[in-house]
């Protein structure tokens, strides 16, 4: 309201604003017509399994498939239900010979694999693998940010330690100094690789904006209709395998380029620039704790009552 206030006075003092020059309609954009969409006829879908590439997830490799219980036919406009569908899948390596990368051997992973995939009967072939060895230092929860925002984060830090979670802070200029890469994005994910794999890390919060903190910008294309190379994407630090650029033409994320998308770590970014905006920050994710917390002890009391009841 206040601001239409001020609106109004201007152009009370300025009336040559209301001149005809300065209330001219925006130039108009005439969209190209398109091509009448075709009319599908046939069976959708016509295949009634699709299979993906292999995924590796924290070590262990997964087919993903999708089955199709329903098949429209558009030209007799029929609807079948496929009651069975019987797959055969022949595989060319029935043994695993050395330990698949980031694999830890870790009972959770494996408790994780065994709800993902239809044949966790298969989880017996790393049972004889060798995991890695981690490091003695331990870091669950790791900030990465640049020295001028580090002291800030400190206090996340040690809200993360009281609540039981080893955590550290990692600055970018740390990481440009000790790891290798093409550019400053490799470099944090290679260090997101090191400490994934002997440190323990599991959770990754890059600490600032994309001004702080690079972020991966990765190919995209709409139904051709749109093409763009420079989308912003942190799966880049989350899922580990490959480097997102098989063909080697530094446009990331291409479907050549045969992405692994199932993440190793959980990665979610704090978009700050400022100490001030890092303060804020954190109290937001402490008052949210806060209260979450608050709601589970009414919601056990409650429960706790009823029972007794």
């Amino acid at each position: 309201m206040k601001d239409l206030e001020l609106f109004q006075q201007k152009l009370k003092d300025h009336p040559e604003l209301l001149q005809e020059e300065f209330l001219q309609a925006p130039p108009f954009i005439e969209i190209p017509e398109q091509e009448p969409s075709k009319v599908f006829v046939g069976v959708f879908p016509e295949e009634i399994v699709q299979i993906g590439q292999i995924q590796c997830f924290k070590g262990y490799s997964i087919l993903p498939l999708t089955l199709f219980a329903a098949q429209y036919d558009s030209q007799n406009k029929s609807l079948y239900w496929n009651k069975k569908v019987k797959i055969e899948i022949e595989i060319e390596k029935p043994k695993i010979l050395s330990t698949p990368l980031f694999y830890k051997g870790k009972a959770e992973d494996e408790a994780m694999i065994k709800d993902l995939v239809t044949n966790p009967d298969l989880l017996s072939n790393y049972k004889n693998i060798r995991s890695i060895e981690s490091r003695t230092q331990n870091y669950k929860y790791v900030v990465i940010t640049s020295p001028e925002l580090a002291s800030a984060f400190q206090p996340l830090i040690d809200q993360k330690i009281k609540n039981g979670l080893t955590a550290t802070i990692t600055t970018t200029s740390w990481i440009y100094q000790n790891y290798e890469g093409r550019d400053t994005q490799e470099k944090i994910r290679n260090f997101i690789k090191d400490y994934y794999t002997y440190c323990g890390t599991e959770y990754i919060l890059p600490g600032g904006d994309v001004e702080v903190v690079p972020y991966r910008g990765v190919y995209a294309n709409v139904a051709g209709a749109a093409t763009d190379f420079n989308i912003p994407c942190d799966l880049y630090f989350s899922c580990l395998d490959g480097d997102w650029d098989s063909d080697k033409d530094s446009i990331f994320g291409e479907l050549t380029d045969n992405v692994d998308l199932m993440p190793e770590v959980y990665v979610g970014r704090a978009p700050v620039n400022t100490k001030d905006q890092v303060v804020s920050f954190i109290d937001k994710i402490q008052s949210y704790e806060t209260e979450i917390f608050t709601k589970m002890l009414f919601i056990i009391y409650w429960k706790f009552k009823v029972w007794l009841v």
